[in-house]
């Protein structure tokens, strides 16, 4: 390629043209596409963004409802408040609320004195144990002051042949009942706890008893396998109990305060049952919001990938274009030189062929005067040969002549 000299303008035009080149150039059409995804992806991140707090805020709501619940909840136990303890004598058990904790006290069967100490009873009901509840329940009273769940005992060392055990049935509060009885006893003991054994009633009357103790009996089997959705049924049960209970005459050895405590553990299951429902209805709803997010966020994310895919094959595709495109001026640039060389040489040609047209008729006048002199030479060069060929003809006789001269004898001459 030659070099040619280029103006200072045109150097500037070139240097704008590799400048412009180095740019990457988008169509209108991609621009669009990625003005339209990404007004599309900021859509969808400030709606997970609003369902994400709208599910904080519920998720905080039920937290506080649920703190304040068991703040009340705590309040109210800590308010009523009670212990279990056992005469270390007599192991009579007694009911107390919280300030008698550690106090001196006397047993109101033996009439020792002992320090109240909390004691760790089982929590079941029924079988061959006593069944102790609070002291202060009476006959038919289903909501007791003091409401203690049923405590079974277990002590080996005490049994229902103790002679402690009928020796003061007419002084012998509600309550304070012996170990070592199982729940047929707690039968028996609020039958004959009412009088002295001089003063029992008639047999007719043990009729009445034994059915009672009977109902009793199954009452407690029924409780042992019954469910909270049947305390309707528990309820029922247990005041016809009272009512013969009442109808009889016998002293409730805290069989109305068994009642009350069912009826509140079954208000207790009831509300935590209605709890633990609206928590497992908030807990999946937020799961189902969970997995809608993140359904969401993976077609988000499928969503992002193929666009950086079409980002990248339309990149690819400009910068092919770009180096077509540079490709393409470059070559239009050195045709450009190449036709300006091209135009200059066919300038200078053009000279030349003028100069030579012009040398051309000059010869051409030469060459006619050169021919007129080369005929008139011609003409010279015949006429000379003709006397060449006179001269020599002349010569050639001069010869012969010579010759014959120089033959004769000089005798022949005179």
């Amino acid at each position: 390629m030659v070099e040619t000299k280029q103006s200072p303008a045109k150097r500037r035009w070139k240097a704008v043209c590799r400048r412009r080149r180095g740019r990457p150039r988008a169509s209108y059409q991609s621009l669009n596409q990625l003005a339209s995804s990404g007004a599309a992806a900021r859509e969808q991140r400030q709606t997970r963004a609003a369902i994400v707090e709208d599910a904080e805020q519920r998720q905080t709501q039920a937290a506080i409802v649920e703190d304040a619940e068991q703040q009340q909840t705590q309040a109210a136990i800590v308010e009523d408040a009670t212990f279990m303890t056992v005469c270390s004598n007599c192991k009579t058990i007694y009911e107390y609320h919280s300030p008698v904790l550690g106090k001196p006290i006397r047993c109101r069967h033996c009439r020792e004195v002992f320090v109240a100490e909390r004691t760790t009873l089982s929590t079941e009901l029924g079988g061959d144990d006593l069944s102790v509840i609070s002291s202060s329940s009476q006959v038919g009273d289903i909501s007791t002051p003091i409401s203690a769940s049923p405590v079974r005992l277990q002590m080996d060392e005490l049994n229902s042949n103790d002679p402690r055990r009928t020796e003061n049935h007419g002084t012998t509060n509600c309550g304070e009942l012996k170990t070592g009885l199982s729940s047929e006893d707690l039968a028996d003991q609020n039958f004959n706890q009412e009088r002295p054994m001089v003063n029992r009633p008639p047999v007719g009357d043990e009729y009445f008893k034994q059915g009672l103790r009977f109902m009793v009996n199954g009452f407690f089997s029924l409780a042992k396998a019954a469910k909270p959705e049947q305390l309707p049924q528990l309820m029922s049960y247990g005041k016809i109990i009272l009512r013969n209970f009442a109808d009889l005459g016998i002293a409730d050895s805290g069989f109305g305060a068994h009642l009350n405590s069912l009826q509140q553990q079954a208000a207790d299951v009831a509300s935590r049952e209605s709890l633990a429902s609206s928590s497992k209805a908030s807990h999946d709803s937020l799961v189902d919001l969970l997995r809608a997010t993140e359904r969401e966020t993976f077609e988000a994310r499928q969503k992002k990938a193929a666009i950086d895919g079409e980002i990248s094959d339309c990149t690819r595709q400009v910068e092919r274009k770009e180096a077509s495109l540079a490709e393409a001026k470059e070559r239009e640039e050195m045709a450009r030189i190449a036709r300006i060389q091209v135009e200059e040489e066919l300038e200078g040609e053009k000279v030349k062929l003028i100069v030579a047209e012009a040398s051309s008729e000059k010869a051409a006048h030469d060459l006619v005067g050169k021919e007129e002199a080369s005929a008139k030479a011609k003409k010279k060069v015949s006429r000379a040969e003709e006397e060449l060929q006179v001269h020599m003809e002349a010569l050639k006789e001069s010869k012969a002549k010579w010759t014959t001269l120089c033959l004769q004898e000089p005798n022949s001459q005179d």
